[in-house]
């Protein structure tokens, strides 16, 4: 059964009209960070968003594909820099006041993890009673996450093979 409760586009945030494109599993990612990644890239946009998130409460909008997480994700195809940290320095990541490479927000890019993320991102839209394109709040979307997934000891049901796993224990709670 699809949520709708938490569906309130704009009522939250009358002055917002745009939304911030968010992977569902990334908000189980978002959770237990605490500044390990990938590559010093990677690891800045990520604080950047989980800042941007944390601090301005925006509308997200779910998608099952490339979002602001992805911009600095060495899986992505379309990131081609072999030095991450300079896709921070060029996208102002030290700030929380940007959102998202205009090329992330539009959806380019491959993952080469693509069939492992879709299938984690369907079962958090499902754990969760959402789908895909469902617009929220932020903070919404992650007591959701936490109530529905973490909370109810489902989270290695979504992810048990993905590679930071030993990171995502209770007490790593953000």
């Amino acid at each position: 059964m699809l949520r709708t409760i938490h569906q309130k586009q704009n009522t939250d945030h009358p002055h917002q009209t745009d939304t911030l494109p968010l992977r569902p599993h990334h908000g189980m990612c978002l959770s237990y960070f605490s500044g390990k990644g990938y590559s010093t890239g990677f690891t800045a946009n990520m604080a950047r968003i989980k800042s941007l998130l944390e601090e301005t409460d925006p509308l997200v909008r779910l998608t099952t594909g490339m979002d602001c997480i992805c911009g600095a994700c060495p899986n992505n195809s379309s990131f081609s820099s072999d030095d991450s940290h300079a896709y921070a320095v060029s996208n102002n990541i030290t700030g929380a006041d940007e959102t998202c490479d205009s090329a992330i927000v539009s959806g380019s890019g491959i993952c080469t993890s693509e069939e492992k993320v879709q299938r984690y991102d369907h079962k958090v839209l499902e754990l969760t009673g959402l789908s895909p394109n469902t617009v929220l709040s932020w903070s919404s979307f992650r007591e959701l996450v936490k109530t529905e997934i973490l909370d109810s000891g489902q989270r290695r049901t979504v992810c048990a093979d993905c590679q930071w796993d030993a990171l995502c224990n209770p007490a790593a709670l953000t």
